[in-house]
């Protein structure tokens, strides 16, 4: 035996009914019942009906003809010719005693609560009595039920309590003696006195329950707009896919938290019987639904679904005078209970210090009263402080049998949440384990929702990126990244998205995405300047997309806060920048220890050596004990590349001039050729091995003379140059005349007494590592107590956007992969 029941949107127009009598025309076996709600939005309709009437006068006129003509209209369309004369009076009969119901309203200015029910009835009344006649046109035999003859209640009008006792067997009596489908008003019932009550909000999902309980049926199926229960709101989380099987527990605790799809008052008469209940799709009725039991089979994730509750408010009461003080709890919750409070969550420390309760936002300030009324001699001798309220909160409610036992999921939870920026304001799980639940404010529900969905039930999840600088390097990684989206998803299960590229003083911040390859038009068409460094900050931390990194390609001195905020609020850096890691040491181990504090990623491999894994080297020397002894390093792509050239009989300034042209140097070739990139390469390695040094320290021997480097352009610079070929010729030669070459070279001395850096200019021999390097190759040579004799070295090319890029590409991939391990 099978009890189904239709919602208000799969009964909200004629075509949505004759929907209906195709699912029941098509069935082998047939519902013994159909329950059915009022039409889609008739229940408001009449409330605005009584609203307009208790203004007095005929404003409720127009209000109730539109109701009329509605249901009117539907049954034209329903029934059959033959019935069509016996419906309309069944109709007009209702509407008779509605339009009184109203008339008197407004007579009195003035709607009790037993009146209120008995006008919200005909929205279940009329709707079931024209989907009989809808049914009887399709050629089902079917009777129309007033639920109010087989379900009683007691008199609290509004959320009315069934009395199972003498309901049950009337049920049973009723549909002994009534073979037919009996199609039946959800919702309503009768109290003793014979008056019409409501069963609160899902009622019709209720008296279905009800009716099934009864009848010990095999099969309770509720048909709404939904395949069925999802792991979460799909408003919200699109990516939300349906719940096969779901315990009766389990429903219930999310039909608490919100999902839509279920009511608790529901569950509990079929698990009393157990009895499964499938939530089915009226508008897909291939899809099998959700189907809820005792023993449900689980999901691989240990949690089912995530629901969430909106419009909360949190209250805490707190002070010394409520530790170890028995009764305190009890005369709390007996005086919000007093004046009709309900408390949804309540979280209390061992402390015993403070008591904190969330309730709906309507009765923030009923609770606050009732609470501080109940203490004010514990507030007047500062024993206990006035209750705080922290309104505009949600609930969020993470259930699933599945986390019984089982170690780190609200780990997990936690970890993923505090690193997407989102703070939570209380917690409450039971010892059960099936259900935790904590307090967020509600501008963080649909980014909480979407952050725990993504990592329990997605494994592919969103990486978003936000571009500083969109120079050389910068476009050459848009381009690197774009062309590789397809294989990052399948490798590390990330799908990365652009969202937001700052360049000359402008933004652009789409949350959607911008286009990796088009991305040139939408900055024309939408950026903006962002206000200073300031602004910046806080519309980064404003972004609420998942997995935020922050890839810096510039060459700014003045993000150094930038990534003090973005790091704090556990936003990666990526950083090509070598001046933030070169500011002031202090600084530099300020950000170092923010990034290990907070757990969230801070790379910087591109700083030193391009693509070269020199930086990621050195950290695993230091990290397993290894003393690093002495360092010598060409970590000038630029220059490497400038005293190869000159060794095949170039000049120096055609040497220079060819190595801008490639994007070797930088737009102003002297700071490559000053020293000071190569010395700030030098100085991060110095930091990472303990050394507490700032940039003046490193010792650099300038390459070109001061009138050279003192050109008051980068044109009149490049016009001096040639006044040097000569000399560097004349090195060059006498050099290779000894079977040397030159290399500007790099060396930090760890001597614990005396510890040094410095950069000169060295002619080396063959049996230097130095002397066979040839492009823009970098190289660096690690002298540690491992490796004393036979350096750890480490070769390749260490300049050019390309592979630049392609080092800012894999930094971007460890964030994300990082990050996602430390959830």
């Amino acid at each position: 035996m099978k009890i189904w029941k239709f919602g208000g949107t799969s009964v909200a127009s004629p075509k949505n009914i004759q929907k209906i009598a195709d699912i029941l025309s098509a069935e082998t076996e047939a519902p013994r019942a159909i329950i059915c709600s009022a039409f889609g939005g008739v229940t408001d309709q009449l409330i605005t009906l009584m609203q307009e009437a208790t203004k007095g006068g005929n404003l409720y006129v127009e209000s109730l003809e539109k109701i009329r003509e509605r249901h009117i209209e539907a049954l034209r369309e329903l029934a059959s010719d033959a019935d069509l004369s016996e419906a309309h009076q069944q109709v007009g009969i209702f509407f008779d005693k509605l339009t009184d119901l109203a008339r008197g309203i407004s007579l009195t200015q003035d709607v009790t609560t037993q009146t209120k029910d008995h006008v919200l009835s005909f929205g279940e009344r009329l709707s079931n009595l024209i989907i009989t006649y809808a049914l009887r046109n399709r050629g089902i035999e079917v009777e129309y039920l007033d639920a109010r003859k087989i379900i009683f209640t007691d008199s609290n009008y509004g959320n009315a309590r069934v009395n199972r006792e003498k309901s049950y067997p009337e049920i049973g009596h009723y549909f002994q003696e009534h073979s037919k489908l009996q199609c039946v008003t959800g919702f309503i019932g009768s109290c003793p006195s014979g008056k019409t009550t409501t069963l609160g909000r899902g009622g019709s999902d209720y008296t279905a329950s009800l009716i099934a309980a009864a009848l010990k049926a095999d099969l309770l199926e509720i048909w709404t707009d939904v395949d069925g229960v999802l792991t979460a709101d799909p408003r919200v989380v699109p990516e939300a896919h349906l719940v096969p099987e779901l315990t009766y527990t389990e429903a219930m605790e999310l039909s608490h938290f919100g999902a839509k799809v279920l009511y608790p008052p529901t569950i509990q008469p079929v698990r009393q019987f157990g009895i499964p209940l499938v939530v089915r799709n009226t508008f897909n009725p291939n899809c099998p639904g959700s189907k809820i039991t005792a023993d449900a089979v689980t999901t691989s994730s240990p949690i089912t679904a995530i629901s969430s509750m909106s419009t909360m408010a949190v209250l805490t009461l707190s002070g010394s005078g409520l530790v170890g003080v028995p009764g305190s709890s009890e005369r709390l919750f007996s005086s919000l209970a007093r004046r009709g409070v309900n408390v949804i969550l309540i979280s209390q420390a061992s402390s015993e210090r403070s008591i904190c309760f969330a309730v709906n936002a309507n009765q923030a300030d009923l609770a606050e009263q009732a609470v501080n009324t109940e203490f004010e001699l514990e507030q007047q001798t500062k024993r206990v402080d006035p209750v705080a309220v922290e309104r505009d909160c949600a609930i969020i409610s993470v259930v699933g049998e599945g986390m019984k036992h089982l170690p780190g999921v609200a780990g997990t939870v936690f970890s993923a949440l505090g690193r997407n920026r989102i703070n939570i304001i209380a917690i409450a799980q039971g010892s059960s384990e099936e259900n935790i639940s904590l307090v967020v404010k509600a501008k963080d529900e649909p980014h909480a929702l979407q952050t725990i969905h993504r990592n329990f039930f997605e494994r592919v999840q969103l990486g978003s990126i936000v571009l500083l600088g969109a120079g050389q390097v910068g476009r050459e990684f848009l381009s690197q990244v774009e062309k590789q989206l397809q294989f990052v998803r399948e490798k590390y299960h990330f799908d990365l998205r652009l969202v937001g590229v700052v360049r000359s003083k402008q933004l652009l911040l789409d949350p959607s995405g911008i286009s990796w390859t088009n991305w040139q038009e939408d900055w024309n068409e939408a950026a903006t300047d962002f206000g200073g460094v300031s602004s910046l900050i806080q519309q980064l931390l404003d972004l609420k997309t998942p997995n935020l990194v922050v890839v810096d390609c510039t060459a700014s001195g003045d993000f150094t806060n930038l990534y003090n905020e973005l790091l704090s609020h556990n936003i990666a850096v990526v950083g090509a920048n070598k001046k933030v890691q070169t500011g002031s040491f202090s600084d530099f181990q300020t950000l170092r220890e923010i990034s290990s504090r907070k757990r969230t990623p801070w790379k910087f491999e591109t700083s030193v050596g391009a693509a070269l894994p020199i930086i990621s080297s050195l950290e695993s020397l230091v990290a397993t004990g290894d003393q690093v002894q002495r360092i010598e390093a060409i970590l000038s792509g630029s220059l490497s590349y400038t005293f190869n050239k000159l060794q095949t009989g170039a000049t120096f300034s055609e040497v220079i001039r060819e190595a801008s042209e490639k994007g070797y140097l930088e737009p102003d070739p002297r700071d490559d050729l000053d020293g000071t990139d190569f010395a700030r390469k030098l100085l991060i390695l110095s930091r990472l091995i303990g050394l507490e040094f700032e940039l003046k320290d490193i010792l650099v021997e300038p390459l070109l003379p001061d009138q050279v480097m003192r050109a008051d352009s980068v044109d009149e610079f490049m016009k001096r140059l040639p006044s040097l070929d000569e000399g560097f010729r004349e090195r060059v030669t006498s050099a290779t005349r000894q079977n040397k070459r030159l290399r500007y070279c790099g060396v930090i001395e760890c001597r614990a007494e005396s510890p040094k850096a410095s950069i000169s200019l060295r002619e080396v021999d063959p049996s230097n590592a130095f002397y066979g390097l040839a492009g823009s190759d970098n190289l660096i040579s690690f002298f540690t107590a491992r490796y004393p004799d036979q350096p750890l070295v480490i070769r390749g090319s260490g300049a050019g956007p390309a592979v630049t890029a392609s080092g800012v590409f894999w930094d971007l991939i460890q964030a994300l992969v990082v990050g996602r391990e430390l959830t």
